[in-house]
C-alpha cells in the first residue's frame, strides 16, 4: 500500500461538569472514557501551569513515553485533554472518541491530519511542492495569498518542509518525513494539515472522515489526492520503524562498530554471554519510543522490517 490517513494531534475541550455529571472522578477516568481501549496511562496531578491551565498531568504510553497532556482548572473551569501524534497511534477507533467526546459535551481546539505518501507517487518532489506554493496553487479563490515559506535542508538529507499558512488557524505543512527519520534514501512524504479552532468549529466528524477534510482544504488537494484512503496504521508503523531501525543501524556501525568488531575478533563465540551481561539492556530504545504498542510487538516489527523471520531470531539467540 502506498499511502496511509489518520488524526496525528488532537486537543478535546470540555467543561469539568459534564465530568462530574459522568460521574469521572479522577484524571485516568476521563482519559479512559475519552479513548475506550486504548493503552493510555495518566501521570499525577501536579499544580503545574500549561497554557490556560492552572494544573496539569502527563498521558503516557505503554513504554513511558509523554504522549499527551491534561489540563485541569482553566477558564470557566474547563478541561484539555491534549494527545501528540505518538499518543494518536494508540488510539484505534475515532469514532468512537467522537461519541464519547459528544457525550462530555467536548470540542475540538486543534487537530492534525496526516496523508502519508510512502514512495512519492502524488507528491514526487518536495522542491515541486515548493513551486506550486511560489505559484499560489493553494491560494484562496478569495482573499489574501497564504503566507508559505520552505525550509531546505541544503542536500544533507534531514528533510525539507514546505509550510503554508499560519500557526493558531489553518496550517498545511508538507515535509519528507522518511528523511526527517533518518533514512536519507526515503521517497516518503508527509501532507499534514494543522487545524485550529481559533475563529471556527471543528466539527467531531473530522475525527472519523478526515480525508474528506483534507481534501477540501485545499483546491489543489481535492484534485491530486485519492478520494479514498485507508487510516493504514500498521502500514505507517512499518514504514516508521524501517527508517528508523535503518538509522539505527548506521548510528552503530559509525559509534560502536570498531569497538563490537574488536571484542568479536578477540573474544569470540563467547563475546555474546559477555554482551548480554554487561552491555544490552531489555528497554525500548529513545528513537522508538511510542511506536509500537509493547516491547515484544517492537521487536517483531523491527525483526520484520529487517529481512529476520521467527527462526533466524531464534538460531541467533541461542
Amino acid at each position: 500500500m502506498g499511502f496511509a490517513l489518520g488524526i496525528d494531534y488532537c486537543t478535546l475541550v470540555f467543561p469539568a461538569s459534564e465530568a462530574e455529571r459522568l460521574e469521572l472522578v479522577t484524571v485516568q477516568d476521563v482519559v479512559a472514557w475519552l479513548y475506550p481501549n486504548a493503552p493510555l496511562a495518566v501521570g499525577p496531578v501536579e499544580a503545574k501551569r500549561w497554557q490556560f491551565y492552572a494544573e496539569s498531568a502527563y498521558i503516557f504510553s505503554p513504554d513511558g513515553k509523554v504522549v499527551g497532556r491534561i489540563g485541569l482548572g482553566g477558564n470557566g473551569n474547563g478541561v484539555c485533554v491534549s494527545l501528540s501524534g505518538a499518543g494518536c497511534t494508540l488510539v484505534d477507533d475515532w469514532f468512537c472518541v467522537s461519541v464519547q467526546a459528544r457525550r462530555l459535551r467536548a470540542h475540538i481546539s486543534r487537530a492534525d491530519i496526516a496523508f502519508d505518501d510512502f514512495e512519492g507517487q502524488i507528491f514526487r518532489d518536495i522542491r515541486e511542492v515548493n513551486v506550486w506554493a511560489l505559484e499560489g496553487k493553494f491560494d484562496a479563490k478569495q482573499g489574501r495569498p497564504a503566507d508559505t515559506y520552505m525550509i531546505d535542508d541544503h542536500g544533507k538529507g534531514k528533510g525539507c518542509s514546505v509550510y503554508v499558512g499560519s500557526r493558531g488557524r489553518k496550517q498545511l505543512c508538507i515535509y519528507e518525513k522518511g528523511k526527517q527519520l533518518k533514512d536519507r534514501h526515503s521517497r516518503w512524504i508527509r501532507c499534514e494539515l494543522r487545524l485550529w479552532a481559533a475563529d471556527c468549529v471543528l466539527p467531531l466528524e473530522l475525527l472519523y472522515s478526515p480525508l474528506a477534510f483534507l481534501r477540501g482544504s485545499y483546491a489543489l488537494l481535492e484534485e491530486i489526492l485519492p478520494q479514498e484512503a485507508e487510516a493504514a496504521k500498521p502500514e505507517r508503523i512499518a514504514r516508521t520503524v524501517n527508517a528508523t531501525a535503518h538509522a539505527a543501524l548506521k548510528f552503530l556501525r559509525t559509534q560502536c562498530g570498531p569497538t563490537l568488531d574488536l571484542f568479536i575478533r578477540a573474544i569470540g563465540p563467547d563475546v555474546w554471554p559477555l554482551l548480554q551481561e554487561r552491555v544490552l539492556r531489555s528497554e525500548v530504545p529513545r528513537r522508538f519510543k511510542g511506536v509500537a504498542r509493547d516491547l515484544e510487538t517492537l521487536r517483531t516489527i523491527v525483526r520484520e522490517q529487517l529481512g529476520f523471520s521467527q527462526t533466524d531470531y531464534m538460531n541467533l539467540a541461542v
